[in-house]
């Protein structure tokens, strides 16, 4: 549990757990606590230190699968999801609870999906951090912090969506070359890709959801976190125009791929149905030759001669009738 003060100006100063009762109590700036996992000592924290509704600390500590936001009387606690890319297209979803108020903000991390590590979830709060430390980035308020790090947030799903539109693009050329050697593992890597559009929409909508019922709640949160929902829903609004017009390309690369290759899989029926058609009458002609019925003890060329010529007329006929009917 990382405990760090933010000054008017100047960079952040790193404090203790045991000075977060002298830091709430002051009056220049405001305090930041960032939890990597919310143990019991940090639920203590939570609950003692910070006073949060035992609601609160629960979605701290547990999974949430979807966005929430509660208002409270003092802080809102926001939850937030991020996709972060796994093996074979999957799209893991990290969490992120804030606890905003006009004197702190906490930002609880995890629990993680499995094979994800913290360093996951601590990137956009590092990286705000980091500004901090250099100057780059001084909040006025906690509402201004949490803001930056949603940002950051969104960001990192923007420069997802460039990835997936580059792998789009790499499926668009696989297309359009009319490879069909491998038409199974193609596809399967556009249903991978698809999916991962589809996560990061669902969850880019439903963090603007949760930012549009934020900027509707202007009595029960503070005036700059209502001043910057706004602005918040409108980055994961673009976020969502981003992925939905991925969407729509790759399943119109899709269609062209299924259909080209349902294409090629009719040829080849209507190649393999005309094989059998023409070779339907010649089987019939040897099987009634060859059939114990008739019985010849040497050949008889005038009957081979009739035989050939009449297999070699059906067919030619059939091949002709096909022709005609555009079968081939």
């Amino acid at each position: 549990m990382d405990v760090w003060w933010i000054p008017p100006s100047g960079p952040p100063k790193r404090y203790g757990v045991d000075d977060l009762p002298a830091l709430l109590a002051r009056e220049d700036g405001f305090c930041w606590v960032d939890v990597p996992h919310c143990d019991e000592r940090a639920a203590g924290v939570l609950a003692e230190v910070f006073g949060a509704h035992p609601l609160a600390v629960r979605d701290c500590r547990e999974v949430n699968p979807t966005g929430k936001v509660h208002a409270y009387p003092d802080h809102v606690l926001l939850v937030l999801h991020s996709p972060e890319p796994g093996q074979g297209g999957q799209a893991h979803l990290v969490e992120l609870d804030q606890l905003v108020s006009n004197r702190y903000l906490v930002t609880v991390h995890g629990p993680y999906p499995p094979g994800l590590t913290p360093d996951c979830g601590l990137q956009d709060t590092s990286a705000v951090l980091a500004r901090m430390e250099a100057g780059r980035f001084i909040p006025p308020s906690p509402a201004h912090l949490s803001h930056a790090i949603v940002s950051s947030v969104a960001r990192r799903q923007e420069d997802y969506v460039r990835d997936i539109a580059r792998k789009v693009g790499a499926l668009e050329r696989w297309a359009l070359e009319g490879d069909m050697t491998k038409a199974e593992e193609a596809l399967e890597e556009m249903f991978r890709v698809r999916h991962e559009v589809l996560t990061v929409a669902t969850v880019a909508s439903l963090n603007s959801t949760l930012f549009a019922r934020v900027a509707a709640l202007p009595r029960f949160v503070s005036a700059d976190l209502h001043e910057l929902a706004e602005e918040t829903r409108n980055q994961f609004e673009i976020l969502l125009g981003m992925c939905e017009a991925e969407e729509r390309f790759l399943q119109g690369v899709l269609d062209f791929y299924q259909s080209r290759t349902a294409t090629k899989m009719n040829q080849a029926m209507e190649r393999l149905a005309l094989i059998t058609v023409v070779l339907l009458p010649v089987t019939a002609v040897a099987s009634i030759y060859g059939m114990n019925v008739i019985v010849n003890t040497n050949t008889d060329v005038r009957h081979l001669v009739l035989a050939l010529i009449t297999m070699i007329a059906v067919s030619l006929g059939t091949l002709f009738y096909a022709r005609r009917q555009g079968w081939w």
